[in-house]
């Protein structure tokens, strides 16, 4: 009786530790595309991928981009786009924070967040010894709207 208790739990523990790893925020390096995204030399720069929320087919969002903290005011870069998925090169190893305006029903809503992007030096994973970026992936997602 004992041992089908032990079992059981050690099976559940297994299972979510299994889910973990697989839905984990940052590309895994046990992904199949990992390995193509992979550099021989160090990068200086990184693509940060910022994914938005589309509420309209014909929306835009404008997309601000800070070096640091927003409270610093260091803008970067300021742009406006109607894709669901954008990107932007940024130098890596240096916090970067990100806000992106919604408009709609008369309304303004601000998506915010930041990241850290920085590179790792990975001699197992793949065929040759190399260099990824992660901390790359920037939610300006609305959660919910009116």
């Amino acid at each position: 009786m004992v041992l089908k208790y032990y079992n059981r739990k050690c099976r559940i523990a297994t299972i979510i530790l299994v889910m973990v790893v697989l839905f984990s925020c940052e590309e895994s390096r046990l992904s199949p595309g990992f390995c193509a995204t992979c550099l021989p030399d160090k990068p200086e720069n990184g693509t940060l991928e910022i994914s938005l929320k589309k509420v309209f087919s014909d929306q835009t969002v404008r997309i601000r981009i800070y070096e640091g903290n927003f409270e610093d005011s260091l803008l970067l870069a300021t742009w406006i786009t109607a894709e669901a998925n954008t990107s932007w090169n940024v130098s890596l190893n240096k916090s970067y924070t990100l806000t992106a305006s919604y408009y709609f029903n008369g309304s303004t809503y601000i998506a915010v967040n930041s990241v850290f992007p920085r590179v790792k030096y990975d001699e197992t994973t793949c065929d040759e010894p190399c260099y990824y970026v992660y901390d790359k992936k920037v939610n300006l997602r609305l959660k919910w709207s009116k």
